[in-house]
């Protein structure tokens, strides 16, 4: 201890060093200076361990909370690319139709000016029958 006495050490900070080895070896020699130290001790071990349990707590909190707002965009996009995949769809079947009703109008056409072709050649077969038929 005398090496760390201010009058031996010539360092700037032994006095303080000094009054802190005295401090300590009075709580060292006294039982009930060194029971209150240890009951500090452990009463600041305690809180220590309490708010870094704490601070473990908040920030798996905040993991947890990021995970669910990571699973809820993930979620929002799956849907949303559900929309587009059905709204596609959609789109692609109102196509089809589309093209389904315009081949059966195309079709219609050519059979109803199939039928006028056919009316129209019965008529004229019919005319050239009674002109060939017809006594001179």
């Amino acid at each position: 201890m005398l090496e760390y006495h201010p009058d031996t050490n010539n360092s700037h900070d032994a006095h303080d060093l000094a009054i802190e080895l005295n401090k300590a070896k009075d709580i060292l020699l006294s039982a009930d200076k060194r029971k209150q130290y240890d009951e500090d001790l452990d009463y600041w071990a305690r809180k220590d361990a309490e708010q870094t349990q704490r601070k473990k707590e908040a920030e798996q909190a905040q993991r947890r909370r990021e995970a669910e707002a990571n699973q809820r965009k993930k979620e929002a996009e799956q849907a949303q690319r559900r929309r587009e995949a059905e709204a596609n769809q959609r789109k692609k079947e109102a196509e089809q139709a589309q093209r389904r009703r315009e081949a059966e109008q195309a079709s219609s056409r050519q059979e109803t000016s199939g039928d006028n072709d056919s009316q129209e050649d019965a008529l004229y077969g019919q005319v050239w029958k009674e002109l060939v038929h017809q006594p001179v």
